[in-house]
């Protein structure tokens, strides 16, 4: 969390923005759903409502020559960036529409 913390307070003072810091595991067996769901519900209940989205997560087994991944390497970089980006945008239209002020 500490790296998440000097990230945000780097941010914050060079853009004087307000920055939501949330830890989130997106891997494969992880429940992505869920997690995303939390950290959109996190970001709303801050902020009201989401104007950006950047999924900005990816796991991988760096160095590795992909003639030597395991079938649980790939896995990991599918979940963590395919299928946790997936659930992110879906999860992130589905509240904004929700939040979305009658016209």
């Amino acid at each position: 969390m500490a790296k998440l913390e000097a990230a945000k307070e780097s941010l914050e003072a060079a853009y004087g923005i307000e920055v939501l810091p949330v830890q989130a595991d997106v891997s494969a067996g992880q429940d992505n759903e869920t997690v995303v769901q939390r950290v959109v519900d996190e970001a709303v209940a801050r902020f009201g409502r989401i104007d950006a989205l950047v999924n900005n997560a990816q796991a991988s087994a760096s160095g590795v020559a992909i003639a030597e991944h395991t079938m649980e390497q790939f896995d990991l970089a599918l979940y963590s960036c395919l299928y946790a980006t997936f659930c992110t945008c879906r999860s992130a239209i589905r509240t904004s529409r929700r939040h979305v002020a009658p016209s």
